[in-house]
């Protein structure tokens, strides 16, 4: 599991400095490692929020591990006309 945070943050520090062959090396190393690991899960690149009633956000966007809804199809139209691809929200 340390694996994938160290990961995950290494995705944040790659998408903004470094080429994107390195980039996608380690979101697809990623990717297989969460599959295996935590299947049901995908990785996102999201905007984070604290969960208080004023609903904050930090500013940031960050790599960050979100399950893959069970009625995929269903719930994103759009995502079910590309074969259930999203464009924030990959399920493997």
């Amino acid at each position: 599991m340390q694996h994938i945070l160290t990961n995950l943050q290494e995705l944040d520090r790659l998408y903004h400095e470094d080429s994107l062959d390195a980039y996608e090396k380690l979101w697809q190393q990623t990717a297989r490692l969460v599959r295996h690991t935590l299947p049901g899960f995908t990785i996102a690149y999201a905007e984070l929020y604290n969960s208080s009633v004023s609903r904050l956000s930090d500013a940031a966007m960050s790599h960050v591990l979100v399950p893959i809804p069970l009625q995929w199809e269903n719930s994103c139209p759009a995502a079910s006309e590309r074969g259930g691809e999203d464009f924030f929200l990959v399920p493997f």
